[in-house]
């Protein structure tokens, strides 16, 4: 019983976190950069939970996911975004004057019902990475991951993004001194 009761609490929440960032990007000075919709089938919660905390940061400018998709709209790129996203959010940060695009990429898990006695676990995982429009280099990444047996899906996917944004707001500093 004593081992069972170790074996769920080292279960119910395990996390990892993984960060970096490109020491040659200290204090060049950027002014804007765009935040593109992230991917996954957790991508809105993420997004929100960015477009909240960053859309409103004092060391840059930042265009929220939301307002991105707007801008790719008025500046006819929403076709070629369509078919190549990548290829649309960097001319569209080059019109703007944005000197980075953060990408994002959201997955989870949502447990299903097992075995009588069987433990079911949700998880969560972010990975965001700050890419130089100038370079296509990588600046920054974020990568988190959860998961619990008492936490449902959609609080994990909110917690690994806090993580990241965290992150984030360290990365602006360093890019932005």
């Amino acid at each position: 019983m004593k081992k069972n009761f170790v074996v769920l609490l080292c279960l119910i929440i395990v996390g990892c976190s993984n960060l970096s960032f490109n020491e040659r990007y200290y204090n060049v000075g950027w002014g804007k950069v765009i935040i593109a919709p992230f991917t996954g089938d957790f991508a809105n919660i993420a997004e929100t939970e960015f477009e909240h905390a960053l859309g409103i940061s004092s060391k840059l400018l930042v265009v929220t996911s939301s307002m991105t998709l707007t801008l790719l709209s008025e500046n006819n790129l929403s076709k070629l975004y369509s078919n190549e996203p990548y290829k649309a959010l960097f001319i569209l940060a080059e019109k703007i004057n944005a000197q980075g695009v953060v990408f994002g990429k959201v997955s989870g898990t949502v447990p299903v019902n097992g075995s009588r006695g069987s433990i079911t676990l949700s998880s969560a995982e972010i990975y965001v990475k700050l890419v130089d429009v100038a370079s296509n280099s990588i600046v920054a990444s974020s990568h988190h991951k959860s998961s619990s047996v008492l936490s449902v899906t959609g609080t994990l996917i909110q917690d690994v993004s806090l993580e990241a944004i965290d992150d984030f707001y360290q990365y602006f500093t360093n890019i932005t001194n």
